[in-house]
């Protein structure tokens, strides 16, 4: 299945958050991840991978905290937000993910009872660690109204057009 769209099919191609959203929204209307692996995740070029797994970290860790995003079913998506923050050039953001990996080892397990028996055993100081990454997360993310991460999807959409947007029939 192709998940661009169509360029006329942006809602506000002058707001960052929306364009972040419409090129997204069909992968997200259609696959079953993060609820449960779903292959066609691979049919995604890189860039939409990226952002697909970088709005559901955004969304859960918005909510909740990295504890809440690896502790749900998102945290599938977890390797695939750090790969997406490399890839679309947030490298401060990137760089939060492999924090974070470090207090699991080295890994983030996607299976969910698995990252959950991780976070369960985290001595108190990685908890706490845990928590002063979730503080540098929003710090990161900057504005409500239009965050840092953001301007990252949209100058890298902007750059990339052919991996979010169906060619012009002439």
């Amino acid at each position: 299945m192709d998940f661009r769209i169509r360029r006329d099919a942006l809602t506000d191609p002058e707001d960052r958050e929306q364009v972040w959203w419409d090129v997204i929204a069909p992968a997200f209307d259609e696959l079953r991840t993060p609820y449960e692996l779903d292959p066609r995740l691979a049919e995604l070029t890189a860039g939409q991978r990226a952002l697909y797994a970088l709005h559901w970290a955004r969304s859960e860790i918005g909510n909740g905290g990295l504890h809440q995003f690896l502790h749900n079913s998102t945290g599938m998506l977890a390797d695939e937000a750090q790969r997406g923050a490399e890839v679309i050039g947030a490298a401060e953001f990137a760089e939060l993910f492999r924090e974070v990996r470090t207090l699991f080892g080295g890994t983030f397990p996607k299976d969910q009872g698995r990252r959950i028996g991780v976070l369960e055993g985290l001595p108190a100081e990685a908890l706490e660690r845990l928590e002063e990454l979730t503080d540098r997360f929003y710090d990161l993310m900057g504005s409500r109204d239009e965050s840092r991460l953001a301007l990252y999807c949209t100058a890298y959409v902007d750059a990339h057009q052919h991996e979010f947007f169906l060619a012009d029939r002439a």
